[in-house]
C-alpha cells in the first residue's frame, strides 16, 4: 500500500512550518517599540548634561559623529542579565568620543554601542519597560522551542504521516503543501480501490457453501 513515509526530508519541512508557525509571536514581541526619545536622556545621563555641551561644540572632526545609541544588555548585579539590543535613534546625529571613561552606570562595549550596568536616576522607567519587553521576547521563544520539540517527538514516533496526522490532527495545518498533495493522492486512490461493486456477505456464503459441495 502506497503511504507518505516521515523521511528526513518530510520531518525537515514539518519541523520549519512549525518554527514558522511560532516565530510570528516572537516577531511581534520584538518588535514592540521602545520609545526613541530614551536615546538622548541615555546619552545624556552618560557623559552628564554639561559635558554634552561642550562636546557637542567642539569643531568638526574632533569627534565621531553618530546617528544611533545601542543598548546591547542591561546587566545589573543579582539580576539576571538582560541581552537586549535597543537601538535608538537620534533625528540628529550626536558627537560621540572615541575614548570616555567607563562610570558605574555605562561600560564601552563598541562605537556607540554600551552595556547598561546600573540604573541611573531618570532610567528606572525605560529599565521596567525593557525588562518586560524582554520577559515577553524569552517566553515567545521558549514556547517556539517547546513547541518544535513536542511536534519532533509526535513525528519521532511513527515511520509514516497517516498515523501521525490520527494521532494529532493539528499535525496537518504543519504538513508542507507538496505532502499534503502526495498524502491527498494516496486517500483518494484507496479510497477508489476499496469501491467494489461486489456482495461481500454472498461471496462470503458462497465460499462457506463450496467447503460442503454446494
Amino acid at each position: 500500500m502506497a503511504v507518505v513515509r516521515l523521511s528526513t526530508g518530510v520531518i525537515e519541512g514539518i519541523i520549519n512550518m512549525a518554527r514558522n508557525k511560532m516565530q510570528v509571536a516572537v516577531d511581534r514581541a520584538e518588535s514592540v517599540p521602545i520609545d526613541q526619545s530614551w536615546g538622548r536622556k541615555i546619552y545624556e545621563i552618560m557623559f552628564g548634561t554639561d559635558t554634552v555641551d561642550i562636546i557637542e561644540k567642539l569643531p568638526a572632526g574632533w569627534c565621531k559623529r553618530v546617528e544611533i545609541l545601542t543598548i546591547v544588555g542591561i546587566n545589573l548585579p543579582n539580576e539576571a542579565s538582560l541581552g537586549c539590543n535597543l537601538d535608538f535613534k537620534f533625528v540628529d546625529r550626536i558627537s560621540w568620543p572615541e575614548h570616555w571613561p567607563t562610570n558605574k552606570f555605562f561600560t564601552h562595549h563598541y562605537g556607540s554601542r554600551v552595556n547598561m550596568v546600573g540604573i541611573p536616576d531618570g532610567l528606572e522607567a525605560l529599565y521596567e519597560e525593557v525588562k518586560e519587553r524582554q520577559i515577553r521576547i524569552v517566553s515567545a521563544r521558549k514556547r517556539k522551542e517547546e513547541f518544535v520539540a513536542e511536534v519532533g517527538k509526535v513525528l519521532g514516533a511513527y515511520s509514516t504521516l497517516a498515523p501521525a496526522l490520527k494521532a494529532w490532527p493539528p499535525l496537518w495545518d504543519l504538513v508542507p503543501e507538496g505532502t499534503r498533495v502526495t498524502h491527498r493522492l494516496i486517500v483518494e486512490r484507496e479510497k477508489k480501490e476499496v469501491v467494489l461493486d461486489v456482495n461481500l456477505d454472498k461471496l462470503t456464503a458462497m465460499t462457506a457453501a463450496a467447503k460442503f459441495g454446494v
